[in-house]
């Protein structure tokens, strides 16, 4: 079964890294909205219009994808209601299963860590400071749906992505 499996989580919590093992494991294909965001920025947009396009463009890419029965991961912070609701309502009317899957790393100096040393796009933030980051790990934009999957990426040695694929198969706790 097909599915579209939106990934959350602050910068540098492992968003990107963990959809290139779901890769590996499902074929799904990855939308990374910091590439398109990334790739417009030579056009003098303003910053609102810039992610606003972005978002669009990742969205209608994804809806291409599902709508030809492949399974998407869409690669974005999910900071806001609006993006999560969007996924959701992508899937509506289809056979493709809606996921959430939530990064979470528990510790602000492995976060700041990763921000410093991984090599970023130009639109990616490289530092934060500890009361950013932790004011926006408590305001996390869950779907409004309970099964929700969180997963600790502090440490990708310790991650069992054979349950993420599980819940991906929804053979764990999922919802369509």
């Amino acid at each position: 079964m097909a599915f579209l499996l939106q990934m959350a989580g602050f910068p540098g919590s492992g968003k990107t890294g963990l959809a290139e093992l779901i890769v590996v494991e499902t074929g799904a294909i990855v939308i990374d909205r910091d590439v398109i965001k990334n790739a417009m920025l030579g056009f003098g947009l303003e910053a609102k219009i810039l992610a606003e396009v972005s978002y669009n463009i990742t969205f209608e890419l994804a809806k291409k994808y599902i709508n030809s029965g492949k399974s998407v991961i869409v690669d974005t912070p999910c900071f806001y209601k609006e993006i999560v609701e969007r996924g959701v309502r992508l899937c509506e009317g289809t056979k493709v299963h809606y996921k959430y899957l939530e990064c979470l790393v528990p510790c602000y100096e492995v976060i700041q860590s990763r921000l410093q040393s991984r090599q970023a796009l130009d639109t990616k933030i490289q530092t934060t400071t500890e009361e950013n980051y932790y004011r926006t790990f408590d305001q996390s934009i869950k779907p409004e749906h309970p099964t929700a999957l969180t997963v600790d990426t502090s440490d990708f040695n310790k991650i069992d992505i054979g349950a993420i694929v599980k819940y991906l198969k929804n053979e764990g706790k999922g919802f369509k």
